[in-house]
């Protein structure tokens, strides 16, 4: 007997997911649903299986104002997620905005305002994971493309079926064993419309070039093989990949101590080291300190390795990062332009959401004072409630400036944030990227570090002001 085409996919799925433990029993789960093929079918087969696994869901779309068709294609997902009787939530982006701010191409700046808007659902209602509708082909493509721009072991491993994003919330792939051809097929015999991205035919980005061109060069003159023999490549990487994070996590622990002047490395340690992890771990700790991490790859983790025969070095890198070798140190901090380069300032709207240059955000929430509510003893370090009626709007963050000084929370006197952060042990680095929260009357709150004592929940607090920094978003190949 022929089994039904819609059941065998949907099948397919649920093996997927039991076998990659990719869902749980009880999980509330935000599914990104752009209208396409690949994400509606995600939809539709999650839907038909949250019975079995126990699941609820809630569909998330963007809408990033890139292209005439996005409200319409806003408008088709919240339908579709009514259909189904489906909490939804949609909102808008201005991605070139936040290009223009963060510095990043549009494809990145796109991909960082999706993921901290999954993020910002999944918060909102409850959930502990974010379904992408990534597939096998999605692997496969990404494979390649890591080989063209000379990846090294890490993007082989393509896509992973499932990450941490942050604050709790894993991102998983339940259609990464899929191929295109079957969702496609599925999205057909289900009598789905998809909506199409006519940027997926643009050959302007090296990925469509890939999808496009080379993947059916290869196919025709190399036989069928080639995609799931790349597909194998990377489900054999991946668990090897894993292993030696955790030896460069350790490597990194021996070789490399952090410091209020950046990371100093022992050149007798990391000498010592297998060259693999030798270059791991000086990645590693070039990507730590860098303000921009996807500047630090092959060259110039090549370059700082080069310090290990000579006695002295003094150089920049992009990041920026500047290397200094001293004896039997090699000394990694930001070079004198980053401490002095202009800051940035950006409006943090009340209840609202303010994105920062390094992919991180500032988030705002106001409301009464819950029953029984108390102040945490020791804050989140990355969350925080003020007395709502203290705070004096507008509501700003920005990066520290010279002379920065506040009264932090249970002190009387003022204290400069230079001292703030040399008390704290924060490295340079880190003191450059750190928000600075301030309404019309000066600082509230140093992000992670300290709360202004003026603005403190006290008994008599009617109004809460939440503060919420949430970490930068990742690349998914930026290894």
């Amino acid at each position: 007997m022929e089994v039904d085409p819609i059941q065998r996919f949907e099948q397919a799925v649920l093996g997927t997911i039991r076998q990659r433990g990719l869902l749980a029993p009880g999980e509330r789960v935000v599914v990104g649903v752009s209208g396409g093929p690949d994400s509606l079918a995600l939809l539709h087969a999650l839907h038909a299986l949250s019975g079995p696994l126990g699941i609820a869901l809630h569909v998330a779309h963007l809408n990033h104002r890139l292209r005439r068709a996005a409200p319409e294609e806003a408008r088709f997902v919240a339908e579709t997620a009514e259909r189904l009787g489906i909490p939804c939530t949609v909102e808008a982006v201005d991605v070139r905005a936040a290009q223009r701010q963060s510095g990043l191409s549009l494809e990145h700046a796109a991909r960082n305002e999706r993921y901290r808007f999954f993020l910002r659902t999944a918060k909102a209602v409850n959930a502990s994971k974010v379904a992408t509708a990534h597939t096998a082909d999605d692997t496969v493509e990404t494979v390649l493309l890591n080989l063209l721009r000379g990846a090294g072991t890490d993007g082989l491993a393509g896509i992973p079926p499932c990450r941490a994003l942050a604050e709790g919330v894993v991102v998983v792939r339940p259609l990464i064993d899929a191929w295109r051809a079957e969702v496609e097929a599925y999205c057909r015999a289900m009598k789905l419309h998809p909506r199409e991205d006519t940027s997926n035919r643009s050959r302007a980005f090296l990925r469509n070039r890939v999808r496009l061109d080379i993947l059916p060069y290869l196919t025709r003159h190399f036989g069928e093989e080639v995609k799931p023999n790349l597909r194998r490549l990377a489900e054999l990487a991946r668990p090897e990949v894993e292993l030696l994070d955790h030896l460069t996590a350790e490597a990194t622990t021996r070789s490399a101590k952090e410091s209020e002047e950046g990371i100093a490395i022992s050149v007798r340690a990391l000498g010592e080291l297998p060259l693999a992890l030798r270059r791991r771990v000086a990645r590693s700790a070039l990507r730590r300190l860098a303000g921009d991490p996807t500047k630090i790859g092959y060259r110039e983790v090549q370059r700082l390795l080069e310090t290990l025969e000579g006695e002295r070095a003094d150089f920049d890198l992009p990041g920026p990062v500047h290397v200094r070798r001293e004896g039997d140190q090699i000394l990694l901090t930001p070079p004198g332009v980053a401490e002095t380069a202009p800051g940035w300032e950006v409006l943090l709207p009340v209840p609202g959401e303010a994105p920062l240059p390094d992919g991180s955000a500032i988030t705002a929430e106001v409301g009464p004072r819950p029953p029984g509510f108390a102040v945490p003893r020791v804050p989140r370090a990355r969350e925080v409630f003020l007395d709502a009626e203290a705070v004096t709007p507008p509501l700003h963050a920005r990066s520290r400036l010279p002379g920065d000084c506040f009264t932090p929370l249970g002190m009387t006197g003022r204290k400069s944030l230079q001292d703030l952060f040399t008390d704290a042990k924060v490295p340079v680095a880190a003191r450059t990227r750190t928000p600075v929260v301030l309404d019309a009357r000066g600082i509230v709150w140093v992000a992670g570090l300290a709360l202004a004592d003026r603005v403190k929940v006290t008994p008599e607090t009617r109004r809460l002001l939440r503060l919420r920094w949430s970490e930068p978003l990742l690349e998914e190949n930026g290894r």
